[in-house]
C-alpha cells in the first residue's frame, strides 16, 4: 500500500525475490474494502510507507519501506533477508476485481503467465533497452504489469508518473513533451484527456490504449501522431492482455463505433461460440472465450 514513486516499483520486486506474490491496495480505497482485501486473500505483511498516516487497523505485521538505518537493521532482526528461488507455477500477484457484480474477488496470476505475456508484448511493440516507457497507471490495475516489469526486464527505462500529473490532461502532456518517453499504455480516458489538451504528439511514440473499448474517433486521433497506435483487449484472469489489434497508419476502419479486438497474442487461443459451446459463423454474434 504505497504511493506511487520508485520505492513503490522496490517494492514490488522485493516482495517476488523473496518468493512471494504482492497484493495491490490502492490507499485512496475505502477502509473497509482494504479489510476484506488483506483478511479474504491471506496477507500476512504490510508493505507501506512510515510516513503514511494514518495506518489501517488490519492485525497484519507492517513493514515501512522508509525507514532510517536504524530501524531498518532492527527489522532485518525480525525479517531475515531470503532470497528464494520460486517456480514459474508460483503466484506472481494477486489481483482484485472492482466488485461491480457482488464483493470483489481475488484473481491470482502465476509468473508463467507473465512470462508470456511480456515475450507476446516485447515482439509487437519492438521494445528495447534504449525505450523510456511513462507508466501512468496504479498499481491496483493489472495493466500495470505491463508498464511496470517489461521495461525493467529488458534493460529499458520506466518513468513513473506522479499520480496528480497521470490524472491531468494539461500536466501530463507537458510532462510527456519535457521527458520525452517514447511508449506509454493508457485507458481511452486517459489518451482523450491528453489528445482535448492539444498535446501535439511525440515522433515516433508508441501508444497501447486498452481497458475499455477504444472509441474509433480516437484511434483516428491517435495514429495522426504518426507513431504505432495499438488497441488491446484482456480480463484480469487472462493476465493483462490477450488480443491486440495494431490500427492501420492509413484507411478507414470496419465500423464507425470501435476498432476490433484483433488477434491473440502468443499462446493464447480465442474462440466465439454459442449457447452450446459452438463455434458461430462468421459475421454472427457469440461469446468470447479465451
Amino acid at each position: 500500500m504505497m504511493e506511487r514513486s520508485v520505492e513503490m516499483l522496490a517494492g514490488l520486486l522485493a516482495t517476488w525475490k523473496a518468493g512471494a506474490a504482492y497484493l495491490p491496495v490502492d490507499p485512496t480505497y475505502p477502509s473497509a474494502r482494504i479489510s476484506y482485501m488483506l483478511k479474504d486473500s491471506g496477507a500476512e505483511i504490510l508493505l507501506t510507507a512510515a510516513e503514511r498516516s494514518p495506518i489501517p487497523d488490519t492485525g497484519k505485521d507492517i513493514l515501512f519501506i522508509d525507514l532510517t538505518a536504524e530501524r531498518k537493521g532492527q527489522e532485518r532482526k525480525k525479517y531475515p533477508v531470503e532470497t528464494c528461488q520460486g517456480s514459474s507455477a508460483g503466484f506472481a500477484y494477486v489481483m482484485y476485481t472492482s466488485g461491480s457484480t457482488g464483493r470483489p474477488r481475488g484473481i491470482p496470476v502465476p509468473h508463467s503467465n507473465i512470462v508470456n505475456l511480456f515475450s507476446s508484448m516485447e515482439s509487437i511493440i519492438g521494445l528495447n533497452s534504449k525505450d523510456t516507457w511513462a507508466a501512468v497507471t496504479t498499481i491496483s490495475f493489472d495493466i500495470s504489469v505491463l508498464e511496470l516489469f517489461l521495461p525493467v526486464s529488458r534493460g529499458a527505462c520506466v518513468w513513473i508518473v506522479p499520480t496528480r500529473v497521470a490524472a491531468d490532461g494539461q500536466a501530463l502532456g507537458r510532462a510527456l513533451t519535457l521527458y520525452s518517453p517514447n511508449v506509454m499504455q493508457a485507458t481511452p480516458i486517459t489518451w482523450r484527456l491528453l489528445t482535448e489538451s492539444q498535446w501535439p504528439g511525440i515522433p515516433g511514440f508508441k501508444m497501447l490504449c486498452g481497458g475499455e473499448a477504444l472509441p474509433a474517433d480516437l484511434a483516428r486521433k491517435l495514429r495522426s501522431f504518426g507513431g504505432l497506435t495499438i488497441n488491446l483487449y484482456g480480463p484480469t484472469e487472462t493476465t493483462v492482455w490477450s488480443a491486440y489489434w495494431p490500427v492501420p497508419v492509413t484507411g478507414d476502419f470496419h465500423t464507425a463505433t470501435a476498432p476490433p479486438i484483433g488477434q491473440p497474442i502468443g499462446n493464447t487461443c480465442i474462440h466465439i461460440l454459442d449457447a452450446f459451446l459452438q463455434p458461430v459463423p462468421i459475421g454472427v454474434t457469440g461469446e468470447l472465450y479465451i
